[in-house]
């Protein structure tokens, strides 16, 4: 039976937070094709309405942990990771506008990101001509975006975040020691060991993954109930 006194409005809040800025970040790893195993080191969340920094960071441990990624970082607009621009839609706007349609097709196409993203926050947003003030809403507009540098950006329902698919030496040898932690768990599934069972491991490697095995051995071991990593 619910109990109307324990629901917690906040906490269900800052969770839906966390759930569509996870959801974000996995999608930008599958279209860059980086493997969730692949540890990487910063996301960029844009602040606003919709995104406040206290609330994430009150769930900022389980984003991190759940999205394999070292940091989050914070910035007041999105115009440093994406370059954004507008086109009207005259399907939609032709026969609402009429002889307005070409002046407000005009001002829409100069639009920076700042009414951009009121335009997205707000859903809508108002246009003066000679015939008077036109109302546009977020379906009338199309919002094309061009990514800056190594940051690959995704946005939805108010929420922009941007993730950093730069990968150097020491992430690269995180990553293949998760990589060497999974092969070596599906290995135990397969032998259908017990869970407490102790092993040794002896693997080949080339160079770069026997130096990440080396740098990570603990590791590596303390995950897999390993008492030695041999070469």
């Amino acid at each position: 039976v619910c109990d109307p006194a324990a629901v917690e409005p906040a906490l269900e809040r800052r969770m839906a937070l966390a759930r569509q800025v996870v959801q974000l970040v996995l999608l930008l790893r599958n279209r860059s094709q980086i493997n969730v195993r692949q540890p990487l080191a910063r996301i960029l969340l844009v602040t606003g309405t919709q995104v406040r920094r206290e609330d994430v960071e009150l769930v900022r441990s389980i984003i991190l942990d759940e999205v394999n990624v070292r940091d989050i970082e914070y910035v007041d607009d999105s115009s440093g990771v994406v370059r954004r621009s507008a086109k009207a839609d005259f399907k939609k706007l032709g026969p609402r506008l009429g002889k307005a349609m070409k002046a407000v097709a005009a001002v829409i196409a100069g639009w920076g990101d700042a009414e951009i993203r009121v335009l997205l926050e707000q859903g809508v947003l108002a246009i003066e001509t000679e015939q008077g003030t036109a109302e546009i809403k977020a379906e009338d507009v199309e919002i094309l975006s061009e990514e800056i540098g190594d940051w690959s950006v995704a946005y939805e329902g108010g929420i922009t975040v941007a993730l950093d698919t730069r990968i150097d030496e020491a992430l690269r040898a995180q990553g293949y020691a998760r990589e060497a932690v999974n092969r070596i768990q599906s290995l135990r599934k397969k032998l259908d060991l017990a869970l407490t069972d102790r092993i040794r491991v002896d693997y080949r490697a080339t160079p770069a993954l026997a130096a990440a095995i080396a740098a990570h051995d603990a590791f590596i071991r303390n995950e897999t109930l390993a008492l030695g990593l041999a070469a």
